[in-house]
């Protein structure tokens, strides 16, 4: 499955050197946060503020790793039910936390998942 989203928000954590980034669709349909390090920030790519991002999730590797900028792995270790057929995945890339919020059930618990962003503007 793939999207596009628009940067909201770009944060500090309580974690020192890692930056909350917050991302939405253009429908509000899905929106997704990922905490990114932030020395990696403008290595490979520099996200900012009203960025249109290209977001895919699958559940086995891509073979077309020169199409993303960024490209990642992890697994799904929660699913949250919040209400009206909307869910919260949690997911965990390397120990950093992706949380996506979506209106179906795209994920199961213990999914492996690839997760690729390509910056658009």
């Amino acid at each position: 499955m793939e999207f596009e989203v628009t940067v909201k928000n770009i944060s500090e954590t309580p974690i020192k050197g890692v930056v909350l980034i917050e991302c939405e669709s253009k429908d509000g349909r899905f929106s997704i946060s990922f905490e990114y390090p932030r020395h990696v920030l403008g290595k490979y790519v520099d996200f900012s503020v009203g960025d249109e991002l290209l977001l895919a999730l699958h559940k086995e590797k891509t073979s077309e790793l020169d199409k993303w900028d960024v490209y990642m792995h992890g697994m799904v270790y929660h699913v949250r039910d919040i209400g009206e057929g909307r869910k919260v995945f949690y997911i965990s890339i390397w120990g950093y936390q992706v949380r996506l919020c979506a209106p179906e059930q795209l994920l199961n618990l213990y999914d492996k998942v690839y997760i690729g962003i390509k910056k658009l503007k």
